[in-house]
């Protein structure tokens, strides 16, 4: 804020406002420091290094303003000192006083307010553009002309190390994400199951098993994961694409994902079913009829629930 302040009264080439503005933080700067600061929080001014290095820089700050009192502003406005010279330094001085957040449309801002122009906000934007555009191009035309002949081909270092990597980048910053995302999955990071449900159910009734598991065991070890993929990989070989499915889904996994589950045969709940569908079960098992309404087709489902709320469901 001090720097809006400062940069306004700058514009207006107002001495008086610089005056009075000086005196004002002057004030303001020592009465917190030495009065109010040590009488809130109960502390010295020399026991805090904080305290002092802040005074050390507006004392700094006071010192150049007092100068600039004394010299007064410019008649005519100029540019900054960075414009006024053309090299590396003021190149890259300018480019990052650019990259600074919003820094630059301030500073056109409080130009085009506090100058008697007739020009209007969109032109006043358009020719600071302009003018920063052609101190870029005069910085770098002076710095190639210094290395460089006009007409003189590109070396090869210039264009396999500079453009080279320029081209790599943007290969990484392509690229990269899908391929790091396509060998780091989340099957990398451990996330053991934390929940089992299972029900058994003919078409159109409700479950008539239904058992839950909430406290899981802990997961396998390497040599149990290890008999696993013995006991499946002789089924998928001599089966074919059937098993070979169940073989490439432990593959996926570590020791500590998967769990050895003992299921109870008895249900955790009542098969709610009512007496017109008792009868009617009864009839489509005792009669060897195909005609619609008297198959039956049983439903087994599982569900395992991990981490993260993250769940699988596999129906058969």
């Amino acid at each position: 804020m001090m720097m809006i302040i400062d940069r306004v009264i700058y514009l207006m080439k107002s001495m008086i406002a610089k005056y009075i503005y000086q005196v004002f933080v002057v004030l303001v700067v020592h009465s917190y420091l030495f009065v109010f600061q040590p009488w809130f929080t109960r502390e010295s001014f020399r026991s805090m290094a904080a305290w002092i290095a802040w005074y050390i820089f507006f004392c700094s700050y006071f010192t150049l303003s007092a100068f600039q009192v004394q010299a007064g502003y410019p008649r005519l406005s100029s540019d900054s000192i960075i414009l006024r010279t053309y090299g590396y330094i003021t190149y890259g001085v300018y480019l990052g006083y650019l990259a600074v957040p919003f820094l630059w449309e301030l500073e056109v801002l409080l130009n085009w307010v506090c100058t008697e122009t007739t020009l209007t906000l969109d032109y006043w934007v358009k020719y600071s553009d302009i003018k920063a555009y052609l101190f870029k191009l005069k910085c770098w035309q002076t710095t190639y002309e210094s290395a460089y002949y006009l007409g003189e081909k590109q070396p090869a270092y210039m264009k396999y190390g500079i453009g080279g990597l320029l081209v790599l980048g943007l290969i990484l910053i392509i690229w990269f994400p899908l391929l790091f995302m396509s060998v780091v999955t989340t099957n990398s990071i451990p996330n053991p199951p934390t929940g089992f449900t299972c029900s058994l159910s003919l078409t159109g009734l409700e479950p008539m098993v239904k058992v839950k598991v909430a406290q899981m065991p802990e997961g396998l070890t390497d040599e149990e994961l290890a008999e696993l993929k013995k006991q499946v990989k002789p089924n998928s070989d001599r089966n074919g694409s059937f098993f070979s499915n169940y073989t490439e889904f432990v593959e996926k996994f570590k020791a500590t994902d998967i769990v050895k589950l003992d299921i109870y045969s008895d249900s955790n709940t009542l098969w709610e079913v009512s007496p017109a569908a008792v009868n009617h079960l009864m009839k489509v098992l005792e009669t060897d009829s195909k005609e619609p309404g008297f198959n039956l087709t049983m439903r087994f489902e599982w569900t395992i629930q991990r981490i993260l709320t993250r769940q699988r469901r596999i129906k058969s």
